[in-house]
């Protein structure tokens, strides 16, 4: 079994969260980390928000816009390379790369699950930052995502989420943090579904089918196990946590 490092995410402010937010005024879908670190805290989170390219490996990316700046953990930006799209995900200083399951998550290559290019350090106003770069999904998530009375639909989505967790789990990658928001449509006429955002997921190790890990959740989504302590906060979960999720 492994250990991850602590990071709390809530959806649901009460008394379930980890972290309750109702009082505090904080998005409900935040990540939060040790020390009270949320979106906005950190005293120079936007050198960046002026900045026009980013010189990732000795390329130089053109900054289009910035897709998210509310994130607990990471600011995100829309770039440009040679006429191509990617996103640019922007750690703050304080958060630390999971390297071990973006180095396994890099190396999948199946359509369901997103692409990723790069990742890696860079500095800003000098300052290390972790970055990610990955594939433009430009469809929207399935958060926003409207349905109706649609079964066919329906049905082709949730085989799409099924086979992308397959998938993960056939790497040993628990994702951890299923929920529509976390499913994104590679297409504007969203036929293509993508899971993404790795920030929290874990990586098996070992022939056990068992993982330790801190409570890093989404209360609305997550499933019961994640609520039984082992000892210090930490819970025993398998890749049927994912499972619940969906």
């Amino acid at each position: 079994m492994d250990k991850d490092e602590l990071t709390i995410r809530t959806e649901v402010a009460g008394s379930d969260a980890t972290i309750g937010l109702a009082a505090s005024g904080q998005p409900q879908d935040c990540t939060l980390r040790l020390g009270g670190r949320t979106a906005g805290t950190d005293a120079s989170p936007l050198p960046v928000g002026r900045q026009e390219t980013f010189e990732l490996r000795g390329q130089t990316y053109v900054c289009r816009k910035s897709l998210s700046d509310t994130s607990g953990e990471a600011q995100v930006f829309l770039v440009n390379h040679d006429g191509q799209d990617y996103v640019l995900k922007l750690y703050y200083p304080d958060v630390r790369l999971k390297k071990d399951v973006l180095q396994v998550v890099s190396n999948i290559r199946f359509d369901m699950i997103v692409r990723f290019y790069d990742f890696g350090k860079i500095y800003i106003g000098g300052r290390q930052r972790y970055y990610e770069l990955m594939e433009y999904l430009c469809g929207g998530t399935l958060g926003t995502y409207k349905l109706g009375n649609d079964m066919d639909r329906f049905r082709r989505i949730a085989l799409q989420a099924a086979a992308a967790l397959a998938c993960c789990h056939n790497y040993k990658v628990i994702h951890k943090d299923i929920k529509p928001s976390n499913f994104f449509f590679r297409d504007e006429k969203q036929t293509e579904l993508v899971l993404g955002d790795f920030g929290i997921s874990s990586v098996l190790k070992g022939e056990g089918h068992l993982h330790r890990t801190m409570q890093a959740r989404t209360p609305m989504y997550a499933a019961p196990e994640m609520y039984n302590d082992v000892i210090d906060g930490e819970v025993e979960i398998s890749t049927a946590a994912d499972y619940y999720s969906l």
